[in-house]
């Protein structure tokens, strides 16, 4: 039978210079490890700042865009309830009814300048204003700084409406007092009722002191309310 003889001298010298290389093989692992972090958290670096400017951007350009549309609103509604006031403080029904019968456009020119100051206040530029209908408005903004170094401009839209919600009136797209029980525009709306219980001379000698000095109607509030508030799309 053969038999191997093994130096145990060469076994130790064998033994050490595995585990020798085995530490150098897990110091080269640990390296690369490091290497491959440093370059994960770099490219992270990179991405996360640039995105965390277009988050701030994008919360910016919606608070420029809310401020704008409820400022063009908020400007709307204040020009409503003084055209209201001064139909309840003029001295005779000639002056009451002239405050009413036009449409909200007459009323709430000026809306675009007020919706492009507020959006400036908050670093933005005004770049559109609709009237989507008689009592809503529809703005665009565009932030005036860039999007950290893309030379993108963030932008936002934001919509506002108005509710008349205390003596004013819309009818045929024109403002009206709510009183009697409907909303009127003109004289004429209450001398459709009055001329109902009158005829012939009665009805032309009517007709002509009411040209003359239109009553009021009765049963109006003696203050506007008109409210606004921001449309969520």
């Amino acid at each position: 039978m053969f038999f191997l003889e093994i130096d145990p001298g060469l076994l130790c010298r064998l033994m050490r210079r595995l585990r020798r290389h085995a530490s150098d093989d897990e110091g080269s692992v640990n390296v690369l490890l490091v290497g491959v972090l440093v370059v994960l958290i770099t490219v992270g670096v990179v991405i996360m700042i640039p995105l965390g400017d277009a988050i701030a951007d994008r919360r910016n350009s919606n608070t420029a865009s809310d401020s704008a549309a409820l400022a063009a609103a908020g400007y709307c509604a204040d020009k409503l309830e003084d055209a209201y006031g001064k139909a309840i403080r003029a001295s005779d029904g000639k002056g009451f009814w002239e405050q009413f019968g036009k449409p909200v456009s007459f009323y709430c020119e000026g809306a675009s300048q007020e919706a492009a100051r507020y959006a400036q206040d908050n670093g933005a530029t005004l770049t559109a204003l609709v009237a989507q209908a008689p009592l809503r408005y529809s703005v665009s903004v565009e932030m005036n700084d860039e999007v950290g170094d893309t030379g993108l401009h963030s932008p936002s839209k934001a919509s506002a409406e108005l509710s008349l919600t205390k003596g004013l009136c819309l009818k045929n797209n024109r403002i009206g007092v709510r009183a009697e029980g409907r909303c009127m525009t003109s004289p004429d709306d209450r001398q459709d009722k009055e001329n109902r219980k009158e005829g012939g001379e009665g009805r032309r000698k009517g007709d002509q002191k009411r040209k003359d000095n239109p009553p009021r109607p009765s049963g109006y509030a003696q203050k506007a309310e008109v409210d606004t508030r921001l449309i969520v799309s």
